[in-house]
């Protein structure tokens, strides 16, 4: 979503729009289609209707302006926008970091994959060159009549988390990777 876009084609309460638009796709994402989201909000955008003043005031005192006009500004409009988005569990990353993560990502590699089936066990290592990122990992959270139980990662149990994802049940779960994984998932 460009901000610029959405300021030229609905000048009069643009911010508003913008924002609510936003919110109604993080949200569309989380709940069915877990995707990568990319807003693109100009700064010169979101210092619209701010005076020259207002903006030393927001920014070196770190202040809020007693202009009315400036409560709703497109400012606010984010800052309030970014305090949502933590609030729904998620996390808006920059430029930098999302390049940073696609790079790192390419680096990560799954081997040894094996499914026990009297055991109920699914087992599988994963490389990792950028050692010591944080990684995520999305599997079923139902095979075979049975439903993930326990997750262990290098040994230690690992917490997870079930969501739907395009209408499957899935389970996610995090772990601050070593260049050699030992994963186990045990479905019960």
């Amino acid at each position: 979503m460009d901000s610029t876009f959405v300021r030229k084609t609905s000048s009069h309460g643009w911010a508003e729009n913008c924002f609510d638009k936003a919110r109604q796709m993080v949200t569309t994402s989380i709940q069915k289609s877990f995707s990568l989201l990319v807003f693109n909000f100009h700064h010169y955008l979101l210092l619209d209707n701010l005076k020259p003043l207002e903006r030393t005031v927001n920014f070196i005192d770190k202040q809020q302006p007693e202009n009315k006009e400036t409560v709703s500004s497109p400012l606010s409009q984010y800052i309030s926008f970014l305090k949502w988005v933590a609030q729904q569990d998620t996390h808006i990353a920059s430029m930098e970091e999302w390049n940073d993560f696609f790079r790192a990502r390419l680096k990560v590699r799954m081997t040894d994959v094996e499914w026990n089936s009297d055991k109920g066990k699914l087992s599988y290592v994963v490389t990792n060159e950028s050692n010591g990122d944080g990684l995520s990992h999305v599997v079923p959270l139902n095979f075979e009549n049975r439903r993930v139980s326990k997750i262990v990662t290098n040994g230690k149990d690992v917490a997870h988390k079930a969501f739907i994802y395009q209408g499957r049940e899935c389970c996610r779960f995090n772990f601050m990777s070593e260049n050699e994984n030992q994963i186990q998932i045990t479905y019960s």
